[in-house]
């Protein structure tokens, strides 16, 4: 049995639950064994059938609040943690992940020198290690990588580029986007994009606070709206909400194959208005896809107020197509995106 008496909260971390008994006790005890102990945990039951209760409810802490949901879901359990939440700053926390001893603490530390950041996230971990497909090996990699606030808000239109349970953001903040939003997409990729829209300034703590774990049984795996459709839906109004794109005066795309057509068909669907493909392949070049031309990307210039979206991700031609668009005096971020 765990006791501790602490003062008042900074931070209030919230974290629902559902039949996660296997698991529990190892995140909680992470949370617990945190540095920085002026934190209350909100734990939110899901749900749960289990007895995941019984085993939150055997641990003598005065900074866990146990709750039930008020509605059904992950979404209603995250806003109704965060409604009742005490404190200027939540981090989110899942139930079957584990946090590093000093996660809250560097991130406190990191808010306190870039005070205008209202949304912090950390490079993760992943474990199991056997549980670790070559393809979430990657990403994992990429997403750690993107460090700034630019890098963050730029590779949302690849990726989501923070790990939900390793964030640390600013309840006022989430409070003027309307909190989680319910619908078939992914709650925390939509939550991103309506916050950059908003236009609060991310940051993310160069070191791993997390360990994430992989396993089949994630709402990621099985939940449909977590899916390729859902994903894609949401980065196509991103992209068509950026005024690169509204202000541009012509977009061409970067690839020409079928599998890029097909996913540029639904951004033409949504809105988008392309004059041109780029391809370097010459049977392609000097050929037409829906009435308009494949061009070599010799032609590209950044005087013509050209926006280049690139859908190209093939193994080792992002980097290739960068230096060849830098080199062309592109900007990314500004002349020219990757796209997921």
């Amino acid at each position: 049995m765990i006791e501790h008496k602490h003062g008042e909260p900074l931070i209030s971390i919230v974290m629902p639950y559902k039949n996660a008994a296997s698991t529990l006790i190892e995140c909680i005890e992470s949370i617990v064994a945190q540095k920085m102990s002026q934190f209350e945990l909100i734990a939110v039951n899901d749900g749960s059938t289990d007895n995941g209760l019984a085993i939150l409810s055997n641990i003598r802490d005065d900074r866990i609040r146990l709750v039930e949901n008020s509605g059904s879901g992950i979404v209603c359990a995250l806003n109704f943690g965060i409604s009742i939440a005490k404190t200027r700053w939540i981090a989110r926390m899942d139930a079957d992940d584990i946090m590093s001893p000093d996660r809250l603490q560097k991130q406190w530390q990191y808010l306190q020198h870039n005070r205008d950041v209202k949304c912090i996230g950390s490079r993760v971990q992943l474990f199991p290690e056997e549980n670790i497909a070559n393809g979430m090996r990657n990403y994992i990699k990429w997403q750690n990588n993107q460090l700034t606030h630019h890098q963050i808000i730029t590779g949302l239109l690849q990726e989501s580029t923070l790990t939900h349970p390793s964030v640390l953001i600013e309840k006022t903040s989430l409070l003027n986007v309307h909190g989680y939003r319910q619908g078939n997409f992914p709650e925390d990729y939509d939550l991103w994009l309506r916050l950059a829209d908003s236009n609060i300034k991310f940051g993310k703590v160069d070191a791993s606070l997390l360990l994430w774990r992989e396993h089949n049984e994630k709402l990621t795996r099985t939940d449909p709206r977590y899916s390729l459709d859902a994903f894609n839906s949401l980065r196509v109004e991103y992209l068509l909400s950026r005024k690169n794109i509204q202000q541009a005066r012509r977009v061409v795309i970067w690839g020409a194959g079928r599998i890029t057509r097909k996913r540029v068909d639904m951004a033409v669907s949504m809105g988008l208005l392309i004059d041109a493909w780029i391809d370097i392949d010459p049977k392609k070049i000097g050929q037409r896809i829906d009435g308009l031309p494949v061009l070599n990307p010799s032609i590209l210039t950044p005087e013509t107020g050209t926006v280049i979206l690139v859908y190209v991700n093939s193994h080792g031609a992002k980097p290739k197509i960068d230096k060849f668009l830098i080199n062309k005096g592109f900007e990314y971020g500004q002349d020219y995106f990757h796209v997921g």
